[in-house]
């Protein structure tokens, strides 16, 4: 009987945390027709799995002006770099600027699986829920072949923007990049140096008791090897 009430209390609790995610989410886009004013000047994006909250809470540490609740505001994931979708729908402040930060997108879908339900990911990356069945597995998403989170899009987005379409700078960072290019980083926000050593060290992506059987990597590696090779060829650290 307790099993069976742990269970359905896990559930609940799933549930009522997506509904509060999915309500903030829609709250944000009914609010497309006005102008947002964005209170940050330093916002962090990603595709997801990449250490976004490790900077994040590095930041708000140090008081930066970052977004207090970046999940729930949708600038975490957001899939275009601000007022460059054809609507200028925000207001940013003349200091404003972002941190772009990416790394191999199988280690990224890995480590997104093992946190969030697959509905949940979708919900946070923007993706359309039609596509989105609540229960899908890992090895399931492999077998599609497809790249239905819209990874390679996201990345395009953020790293082939055209400077003449924003008037912010953006750093693109890649996470294997990012201990090393702590100094740039520092920089770039108006952090001083002599805090790098208080950054937290390095961790491992993906759990390491996280098992993946090899068919399902290879067809990861599969769906994901042009954005892959793409991402090979840019530099740990790069502002457009």
């Amino acid at each position: 009987m307790q099993t069976s009430e742990s269970s359905f209390d896990k559930s609940l609790n799933n549930r009522v945390e997506r509904r509060a995610y999915k309500f903030y989410v829609e709250h944000l886009r009914a609010k497309v027709s006005q102008k947002i004013r964005f209170k940050h000047s330093i916002q962090v994006t990603s595709y997801g799995g990449v250490g976004t909250t490790l900077l994040y809470d590095f930041f708000r540490a140090h008081s930066l002006s970052v977004p207090k609740f970046p999940d729930l505001c949708g600038v975490k994931h957001m899939r275009h770099p601000p007022n460059t979708d054809g609507k200028q729908r925000y207001i940013l402040s003349p200091d404003y600027k972002a941190i772009y930060l990416f790394g191999d997108p199988v280690t990224s879908v890995i480590s997104l699986f093992r946190r969030f339900s697959f509905k949940s990911i979708c919900t946070q990356l923007d993706v359309d829920s039609c596509r989105c069945p609540d229960n899908m597995r890992l090895d399931e998403y492999a077998l599609k072949g497809e790249d239905i989170l819209g990874l390679k899009a996201h990345f395009d987005s953020w790293a082939k923007c055209n400077q003449d379409e924003r008037s912010y700078p953006i750093m693109l960072l890649r996470y294997d990049g990012l201990w090393e290019s702590l100094g740039d980083v520092f920089d770039f926000v108006g952090l001083n140096k002599d805090k790098i050593d208080s950054f937290p060290e390095k961790q491992d992506r993906v759990s390491k008791d996280y098992s993946i059987d090899e068919d399902t990597l290879k067809l990861l590696k599969d769906t994901y090897s042009d954005l892959t090779d793409d991402i090979a060829g840019y530099p740990l650290v790069k502002i457009i």
